[in-house]
C-alpha cells in the first residue's frame, strides 16, 4: 500500500500522519492541503503582481524625462527663499528648464554677475540689505571712501540691476534681487 504524509497546516491542525492509500480521510486532507497551497499560490501571485506594478511606477517617475507641462526637458534649477531682514519680508522664487540655462547666452548675465564681483561692492550690498542708504551715509559708514567712489559702484550695481534709487536718493536692494543675492553667497560657501 502506498503511504500519504499529510503536512501540517495552520487550517488542518493535522501534524504529519500515515493513512493507507485510498483512505478517504487522506484523500480529503490531500484536497484540503492542495487548496490551503492554491489560495496561498493565488494570493502569493497577487501580491507579486502587485509589488511588480509599483516597481514599475516608480521606476517610470524615477525616469521622467518630460516636465509636469508636458514638454520634454532635461530637469530644471530653481531658487527660492523667505526671509526676514529687518522690517522687510521677503518671498521669491525663480526657476528655468535646463535647457534655457545651457542654450542661452550667458553674456548679459555674466556682466550682471560681474558687477557683484568687487569687494566694495559686495560690502555696499552687504550693508543695504539692512539699511537704504544714500552715498553720504555710505562714505560716513566706511563703505566707500568718497562720494566719486560710491557713485562708481552704485552705477555699476544698478546698471545691473541689483539696487535701485527712491526719490531722496537712497540707495536699497530691489526686493526681486534679495533673495537672488543670498542664494549667489550660499552657493559660494563651502559644501
Amino acid at each position: 500500500m502506498r503511504k500519504i504524509i499529510c503536512r501540517p497546516s495552520s487550517l488542518s491542525g493535522w501534524r504529519a500522519a500515515d493513512f493507507s492509500y485510498p483512505h478517504p480521510i487522506a484523500i480529503l486532507l490531500e484536497f484540503w492541503n492542495y487548496r490551503i497551497m492554491e489560495s496561498q499560490t493565488g494570493r502569493m501571485t497577487e501580491l507579486l503582481d502587485r509589488v511588480r506594478a509599483l516597481e514599475e511606477r516608480v521606476d517610470a517617475l524615477e525616469g521622467a524625462t518630460s516636465s509636469p507641462d508636458g514638454s520634454e526637458a532635461a530637469g530644471s534649477v530653481c531658487y527660492r527663499g523667505e526671509i526676514n531682514i529687518g522690517d522687510a519680508t521677503y518671498a521669491y522664487e525663480w526657476e528655468r528648464p535646463t535647457a534655457h540655462l545651457t542654450e542661452a547666452s550667458w553674456d548679459e548675465t555674466m556682466t550682471n554677475l560681474a558687477a557683484t564681483a568687487h569687494p566694495v561692492r559686495g560690502r555696499i550690498l552687504q550693508h543695504l540689505l539692512h539699511h537704504p542708504a544714500s552715498v553720504a551715509e555710505l562714505v560716513e559708514a566706511g563703505i566707500v571712501t568718497s562720494t566719486g567712489t560710491g557713485y562708481h559702484h552704485l552705477s555699476a550695481l544698478q546698471s545691473a540691476g541689483w539696487i535701485q534709487k527712491d526719490s531722496r536718493g537712497h540707495h536699497s536692494i530691489r526686493p526681486k534681487r534679495v533673495v537672488a543675492l543670498l542664494a549667489i553667497i550660499l552657493a559660494m560657501e563651502e559644501a
